[in-house]
């Protein structure tokens, strides 16, 4: 849900003070941060292929810019957030479909 919103308010209808886009990419952003975590975790403490530093990677990485998405509500930092999504998931689909 929060993935569309964000894309029917897109910053030139985001609504006043962009109240609209930032909700719903709060939303998108947490939904996609909290399914990283969770598979982190699954790295990190079972065994499985994957290595356990992508595994650190992807709980710290993502965390990190999603608190400082919500303290400091920037453009730079919503990018910097969404990289950072993308630097654990382009990689792990990769990773799986190699192996």
């Amino acid at each position: 849900m929060g993935y569309l919103g964000v894309g029917i308010f897109s910053v030139e209808r985001a609504g006043p003070n962009n109240i609209y886009h930032n909700s719903f990419a709060g939303f998108a952003f947490a939904g996609f941060v909290i399914s990283i975590v969770l598979y982190s975790i699954n790295i990190i403490f079972f065994q499985t292929k994957i290595p356990k530093i992508y595994g650190i990677f992807g709980f710290f990485g993502p965390l990190f810019f999603l608190a400082l998405y919500y303290l400091f509500t920037s453009p730079l930092i919503e990018w910097l957030l969404l990289i950072s999504i993308l630097a654990f998931i382009v990689p792990l689909i990769f990773w799986i479909f190699l192996k």
